[in-house]
């Protein structure tokens, strides 16, 4: 039965081993039903494109130039201010390609491959579509900040807080979303960007600012 079961996890990974998780032998208890769902729903979303996913010449080396650009950004030590910049223009890549030409199936395997390679980073990744919230800049940000929380901090306190946190203000989300991708390393990658449900133009700048 062990042996089966070495083979089942191996084939089917338990769905807890790749969350972010605390430290700790209650890791289940402490992942909140919301945060495993919409992991669940991105994640269920990119392994349909990966199962298409064809590899090409221009498809390998688009990927070479992504893992190039991953290391280059974490050898730079130097900190920076989130409250002014938070993120440098040196750590933010963009893929561009016409509707189908198969940039959420290179981007699925690709952060498979991050996961596998670098172990110490936290990885995130959201699929515009693949969730009733993935569409929304307060959705997306909130999928991060519970993601990364989850990762770097104790994620039993980070539920708690959320109790308290008034997860509708824009503001204040942003505010939350900046000061989180400084807790760790951490790779951030969004899919779908121009399918993103902007409701104004103020709402527009107002998520594009932190690229």
């Amino acid at each position: 039965a062990d042996d089966w079961r070495r083979i089942i996890d191996e084939v089917y990974p338990p769905l807890f081993d790749a969350l972010p998780q605390p430290g700790n032998d209650e890791v289940q208890a402490s992942v909140p039903h919301q945060l495993f769902a919409e992991w669940a729903a991105h994640e269920a979303f990119a392994e349909t494109r990966r199962r298409a996913f064809v590899t090409t010449p221009h498809v390998s080396a688009t990927v070479c130039k992504l893992r190039e650009f991953v290391t280059s950004s974490m050898e730079e030590t130097s900190a920076w201010d989130v409250s002014v910049n938070p993120v440098p223009a040196s750590q933010i890549a963009v893929v561009v390609g016409e509707r189908g030409s198969g940039k959420t199936a290179l981007l699925s395997n690709w952060c498979q491959e991050l996961r596998s390679d670098y172990q110490d980073v936290t990885v995130i990744s959201h699929y515009v579509g693949s969730s009733a919230t993935s569409d929304s800049p307060l959705g997306f940000m909130l999928h991060c900040i519970d993601e990364l929380r989850t990762a770097f901090l104790d994620g039993v306190t980070s539920a708690k807080a959320d109790q308290r946190e008034d997860r509708s203000d824009l503001v204040r989300v942003r505010a939350a979303f900046i000061a989180s991708l400084s807790l760790g390393k951490c790779v951030v990658i969004l899919d779908g960007l121009d399918e993103m449900a902007l409701e104004n133009q103020a709402e527009a700048q107002d998520m594009l600012q932190w690229l």
